[in-house]
């Protein structure tokens, strides 16, 4: 699908998003190709020494947090990793577990959902005292959710209150087409057209992180 985003200084760009898969699904051993940021998504901490508790005990890796996913990999062997879409986290939560290399300690515990399977994974640092981990994919996790609005299309929802457009944070319109027939109910309705500038678009995720 293709994406019209406006007229630039070059001319209309057209951006393909029928590609964008890194917030929406878990993939387990990508290639190092698919572990580099797409357009849009930026890097919102790095940790070292991070084991994969549960499908690597006693491997230690590194973790990425960026605005769309959850990277880790192994720092032995680079092609053992992870990418976990924020869209496809279920919960995240603290859990008591068991570390080869850290004992009885707290680790970050993600519960996902995806293509109909479920999947566990435990995030132990394996550096005594930080808890960055946590913090991190929990404080970005709750932005992801929070900024559902500007990428997902909702059917009846409480958009309008006392006949006016709730408008969302940063969002601005643009125009307003009067007398346009819903022909689904035979009704007149005022279409709002929210037109974003290209960067707004490409970005509208980490504004909220």
């Amino acid at each position: 699908m293709a994406i019209n985003l406006g007229s630039t200084g070059k001319g209309k760009m057209k951006k393909d998003v029928s590609d964008m898969w890194e917030d929406k699904e878990v993939r387990f051993d990508i290639p190092i190709t698919l572990s580099n940021m797409r357009t849009g998504e930026k890097i919102i901490d790095k940790l070292d020494f991070v084991e994969d508790t549960k499908g690597n005990n006693g491997d230690k890796g590194r973790l990425i947090v960026t605005n769309l996913r959850i990277l880790w990999h192994s720092l032995s062997v680079f092609r053992i990793s992870l990418s976990i879409g924020f869209n496809c986290i279920v919960s995240a939560t603290t859990k008591v577990v068991n570390s080869k290399l850290r004992g009885t300690t707290e680790a970050l515990h993600l519960l996902t959902k995806f293509n109909n399977s479920r999947f566990e994974f435990i995030f132990t640092n394996l550096v005594s005292g930080n808890t960055r981990h946590f913090t991190s994919v929990m404080g970005v996790h709750k932005a992801y959710l929070s900024s559902k609005p500007y990428r997902e299309l909702k059917l009846r929802g409480a958009v309008v209150r006392h006949k006016q457009l709730v408008i969302l944070p940063l969002e601005h319109i643009c125009d307003v087409v009067d007398g346009v027939w819903n022909l689904s109910s035979d009704q007149v309705l005022t279409i709002l057209l929210n037109l974003y500038e290209t960067h707004f678009i490409l970005n509208i995720i980490s504004l909220f992180l």
